[in-house]
């Protein structure tokens, strides 16, 4: 089974003893109690793997996500996730049937075709990315009749993981590595220690594991 966030985590804490056994394990990302070594260990973790990906050579891989973005009465601009790359247009209304789809000539083009903005009413025909802050920009504007209807957006990111069930795009065996490396990183930054030959050996086994077992770019 592909190991998840939340067990790199979790087995991060456990060797810098922050957790003991298995009835110490964290279920999920958010702890009052321990939050500032979670929030350590992932950023231990997603630094490792970054880190290993670039001494590899290799690309890091996508990482598709999606989003609920649910219309709201009288809102025709939403704030999207950091760090989008792609976004697979159309958006889908699955629930009646309705998509919409990228406009052709952009955000620029959905301004340059509606001079009085406000005229423009009812259920999207087209989005656009708004170039400045990302956000996402329909053609027209919701009224209460269209809201509380939910598009599906399908986007991809650079590879963070962030959600306790996110997979590490590797196999078991590099995993195992880079958390020899992460805890390392990890204790670094939190307790003053450090053993350089073991994070080496570390990235070194998370390398060897890692080579000609990359996660696709695209499906």
């Amino acid at each position: 089974m592909a190991k998840t966030l939340l067990n790199v985590v979790n087995e991060i804490l456990t060797n810098t003893r922050h957790i003991s056994g298995t009835d110490g394990a964290i279920t999920s990302l958010t702890d009052s109690a321990r939050q500032v070594w979670i929030d350590g260990a992932v950023k231990a973790a997603n630094d490792t793997l970054k880190t290993l990906y670039s001494q590899s050579r290799q690309p890091l891989p996508k990482m598709g996500r999606i989003k609920d973005l649910v219309l709201e009465n009288g809102k025709r601009t939403y704030a999207l996730d950091a760090g989008i790359i792609e976004i697979k247009w159309p958006l889908r209304d699955e629930d009646n049937g309705d998509i919409v789809r990228e406009h052709p000539k952009g955000y620029y083009g959905i301004l340059n075709e509606q001079l009085q903005p406000s005229l423009y009413t009812g259920f999207p025909y087209y989005g656009a990315i708004e170039p400045t802050r990302g956000d996402m920009y329909f053609d027209r504007i919701p009224t209460s009749s269209e809201a509380g209807r939910i598009l599906k957006l399908h986007y991809r990111t650079r590879y963070n993981l962030v959600g306790a069930g996110d997979i590490f795009p590797f196999n078991d065996d590099a995993v195992d590595g880079l958390v020899q490396a992460a805890t390392e990183a990890f204790k670094r930054r939190y307790q003053n220690d450090f053993d350089n030959a073991f994070y080496l050996d570390g990235m070194a086994k998370a390398g060897s594991a890692l080579t000609g077992d990359f996660a696709r770019a695209k499906w």
